[in-house]
């Protein structure tokens, strides 16, 4: 009330009353994940380096979908050859999306690819094509503003329909996105 902005997490529905309780103008925006458009791969905003936060996603990868050094290893080699061939369009970097980082990885399992284990691998393009299950109408998105915007606005993501991984590996996302976002703001 006092004009504060916060993302809020509702897992089990616990914060319907609150949103219904709340009027114009300090009332959140209630979201599900099947409303969500945005690039897993674009970094939170210009400052922070892509390597960087591709970093950060391999970090999240291997905390919240439980992947394995090797299975890291490759996703964050393979990633930069990606988005360094995608390259610079209009001064912009080009990100994959996550539908065409997943082809990657398919293309290599089905084609043959020489990597040290298969298991890393298939391991990585599980856990790809269980996000990409997850978040369908997000895995073509190929730039999006859209948490940008979310950072400005108080927003309540209604996660019951998530469970397990994706739900573990979206929140924190969400959380590493704002904080590398906010870190612009406060320098």
């Amino acid at each position: 009330m006092a004009g504060g902005r916060f993302w809020l997490f509702d897992v089990e529905g616990e914060y319907t009353r609150l949103v219904n309780a709340l009027h114009d103008p300090f009332k959140p925006l209630v979201l599900a994940p099947r409303h969500l458009r945005f690039n897993f791969f674009e970094p939170p905003n210009d400052f922070t380096p892509w390597k960087n936060w591709l970093e950060d996603l391999g970090l999240l990868l291997r905390g919240d979908m439980f992947l394995r050094d090797g299975s890291i290893n490759l996703f964050d080699e393979e990633m930069r050859q990606l988005i360094e061939r995608k390259g610079l369009v209009g001064g912009r970097q080009q990100f994959p999306s996550l539908f065409e980082a997943l082809n990657h990885f398919r293309d290599m399992k089905f084609g043959g690819a020489k990597v040290r284990s298969s298991t890393w691998l298939e391991s990585l393009v599980n856990r790809l094509t269980m996000l990409a299950n997850t978040f369908e109408d997000t895995v073509h998105v190929t730039h999006s503003d859209m948490l940008a915007q979310l950072a400005t606005r108080s927003v309540i993501f209604q996660l019951r329909s998530l469970r397990g991984l994706q739900l573990q590996f979206l929140t924190n996302y969400l959380v590493s996105w704002l904080a590398r976002h906010c870190e612009v703001i406060s320098r």
